[in-house]
Order: structure tokens, then sequence, then C-alpha cells
């Protein structure tokens, strides 16, 4: 799957969170991930750059062995080889993922903004 139709189906998405299975890691995606850090486990985001979107990416991810020991069998429902989701019980909300959107962008340049020393002494 390509990085374009994981965002055409992040953007409409908001009932699940998707996982998608790349080598050998699970990735959550925009509002997947959001949804995954504010509900199921907040993990460090992290940054894609898509020069096809022309925009950056935010997605979470862990490895494809870890997946029983993140999530209960019970929540996770199998799509395909490369795919799983989980069903939410409340939608997510097209603001309130802007907003975690926009604090994640902060928060990451202000981590750049970061000295090596600063880096180390803060765990950077």
């Amino acid at each position: 799957m390509t990085q374009k139709e994981i965002i055409d189906i992040e953007q409409k998405n908001t009932s699940f969170i998707h996982l998608y299975l790349e080598e050998t890691f699970y990735k959550a995606y925009e509002n997947s991930a959001f949804a995954f850090c504010t509900r199921i486990k907040a993990y460090n985001v992290l940054r894609k750059e898509s020069k096809t979107l022309g925009r950056d990416i935010l997605y979470v991810g862990f490895p494809q062995s870890a997946l029983d020991k993140v999530l209960s069998k019970q929540m996770i429902t199998k799509i395909d080889e490369t795919m799983v989701h989980v069903t939410l019980s409340t939608p997510i909300d097209a603001n309130e993922f802007l907003v975690w959107r926009d604090a994640q962008e902060v928060e990451q340049a202000s981590r750049a903004m970061l000295t090596p020393y600063s880096r180390k002494y803060f765990g950077y």
C-alpha cells in the first residue's frame, strides 16, 4: 500500500486504529496514530516526510512480534496479511486530531532546537 493510499484511508477514518504491517513493524498513521496514543498507549510519535503529499506524516510503530503484548487478542481484527485494526467505541474527533497533530509538530520542533548537551541531559 502506498503512502497516499494510507493517508486517503486515514483522512476518512473515524472508527478504527489501523495498523499497517511494513516489513517487521506495525505502524499507525495520522488518525490511527492519534487514537493509538490517546486511547491505547502514549508512544513516541515519529515523522516521515512525504514528497508525494507535500507534507510530513505522523506515525507510531512497534515490532510485529510485540502485537500481542501491545494489544489484547480480543481487540484485534485481522483484515489481511498486511493490516489489522482495532474498533473504537467512540469516533475519532477531527478537531481533537488537529490539535494533537499541531502539538506534535511543536514538540518535535522544540526537540530539534536542543543542543547535544541538553539532549543528553534531558534524555532526548
